[in-house]
């Protein structure tokens, strides 16, 4: 929610001497999360109505 109501600059935190702008942090973890369920991400083709393709040796 903070990306689509907020504009960078606007929240900043503030922890000891770092400062953090909460937009760009909230676009990275989303960025994150979404690479990482599409690199770990497995799915059975069955499910989708594919057929698995049998490898040629």
């Amino acid at each position: 929610m903070t990306i689509v109501f907020s504009n960078p600059g606007n929240s900043l935190v503030t922890v000891g001497p770092l400062s953090v702008d909460m937009f760009w942090v909230s676009l990275a973890v989303c960025g994150t999360v979404i690479l990482s369920v599409s690199v770990l991400g497995e799915y059975d083709p069955e499910e989708y109505g594919l057929k698995q393709q049998k490898r040629k040796k």
